[in-house]
């Protein structure tokens, strides 16, 4: 368990893998933060964790539910690839430079409710196996959603697009 845990410099898990629940409630992370390829093996925390520069989760796979609850990204967030087996929730997070989610995997609900993407946000190709709410998300800048798949309910319910919102391709079941 990282919780309160202070990293001044950043941290690397890349590779790394993590049998049971983990913990990084609410985490600093000065710098960079790399966490490509890892895996989770129970439920992920990050709830109101900071991340002062970039956050890389590429590759990287959760076998249960991640709760982001709060959390707050720097430069930029990468979620490319990565694999969400249970419920994940990014409520009321905060995207300063913006986040890509490209070819990422939710197999259960992922709600993003009241976050805010404060630069370019990418989620071409990505697959929503439960319901996607994005209910009173902020997107500053562009939002990219082209041959997303919808499995269940995608709720953009209040959402506020600042500039142009594509979803060329996508699919709603």
């Amino acid at each position: 368990e990282f919780a309160w845990a202070t990293f001044g410099e950043g941290a690397e898990f890349g590779g790394a893998a993590f049998g049971e629940d983990t913990v990084f409630k609410e985490a600093e992370f000065g710098e960079d933060v790399v966490f490509n390829e890892t895996e989770f093996g129970g439920a992920t925390w990050f709830t109101a964790a900071r991340v002062g520069e970039g956050t890389e989760v590429e590759k990287a796979g959760v076998a249960e539910g991640a709760e982001f609850r709060e959390a707050e990204f720097g430069e930029g967030a990468v979620f490319n690839e990565a694999q969400f087996g249970g419920d994940t929730g990014f409520n009321e997070a905060q995207f300063s430079e913006g986040a890509g989610f490209t070819r990422a995997e939710f197999g259960g609900m992922v709600e993003f409710n009241g976050t805010e993407f404060g630069g370019l946000a990418v989620f071409n190709e990505t697959e929503f196996g439960g319901d996607a709410w994005f209910k009173r998300v902020t997107f500053d800048e562009y939002a990219w959603y082209n041959e997303a798949r919808f499995g269940v309910d995608a709720l953009f319910i209040r959402a506020e697009f600042g500039e142009l919102a594509e979803f060329n391709g996508a699919v709603f079941n």
